[in-house]
């Protein structure tokens, strides 16, 4: 990252105190396809929202399977059309089960076991679909890897704090806080920049209309189709950009502002979102 030097004591010193501030518990590692379905839910969203969400579709699904085989506007229709970047997510997730799927022939993944870390990586690398931040949360939450996940909001909160440059990439913040936390630390400080990023009105940029692969045009409904199937059809002929959360989670969503108003944000901290009460 350009300037890196410049910010790292900057960086240290707010992830000491963010750590402080958020002290983690002990976390349960789970199954690795549960643990890519929740990720999913989490990217750019919060931890909280991730795990309604999750709970949500496994009272009406029978299982990790069913989701897979479900629609993206089936998935909307029970995490509700008001979820930051439904469809988005919806569409990303149902490609990477479905290409999880015809590599493992399941839906449970055996082919990693024993593997290295720099396979593994690759793997989740190369499912289509997948987001940066999941795959940093699949090394780090699921196999233990050196791993920190930041997704569009944690980059634009690092940004207003002025802890790393104002015009550095996602990629780049997220190598920049791979290098300044040790191995040991990251999870704990993960889940505390996790905490942290979660008190802050969520900041989310405009995504690209995600597309299908070919492969993925055609595909069975779920077991439990007959509460899926209300208000698909309208919901598949738009592809929102982004999306507001609903007022009974009490959070706003907020575009990213373009680099150069962020370049000028970052330098007045009245700029900063406001965080929740």
């Amino acid at each position: 990252m350009k300037e890196d030097s410049t910010y790292a004591k900057k960086f240290t010193a707010l992830m000491k105190k963010i750590c402080k501030a958020h002290k983690s518990v002990d976390v349960l590692q789970l199954e690795p396809t549960t643990q890519l379905i929740i990720s999913f839910m989490e990217w750019n969203t919060t931890h909280a929202m991730a795990l309604e969400a999750h709970d949500t579709l496994m009272k009406v699904m029978v299982d990790n399977n069913d989701v897979r085989v479900s629609l993206p506007q089936e998935i909307i229709h029970f995490i509700g059309d008001d979820y930051p970047l439904a469809y988005e997510r919806a569409s990303r997730m149902h490609e990477s089960l479905n290409e999880l799927f015809n590599r493992e022939h399941d839906i449970i993944i055996t082919s990693l076991k024993g593997k290295n870390k720099k396979h593994i990586k690759t793997y989740f690398e190369t499912l289509p679909g997948v987001t940066p931040y999941v795959i940093a949360q699949m090394m780090l939450l699921a196999y233990g890897a050196h791993a920190m996940p930041v997704d569009d909001h944690m980059h634009a909160l690092l940004k207003d704090e002025q802890v790393v440059h104002p015009d550095c990439t996602l990629a780049e913040a997220e190598s920049f806080c791979e290098r300044h936390v040790k191995a040991t630390d990251a999870l704990h400080t993960h889940l505390a920049m996790r905490a942290w990023a979660d008190e802050y009105e969520l900041m989310i940029p405009e995504m690209t209309p995600f597309t299908f692969a070919a492969s993925d045009v055609k595909l069975s409904e779920p077991k439990k189709a007959n509460k899926t199937k209300k208000a698909a059809s309208t919901t598949a002929s738009k592809t929102p950009t982004t999306s507001k959360v609903s007022s009974s989670k009490k959070k706003t969503v907020k575009k990213v502002v373009s680099k150069k108003e962020a370049s000028t944000s970052t330098s007045k901290k009245t700029s900063k979102p406001s965080k929740k009460g």
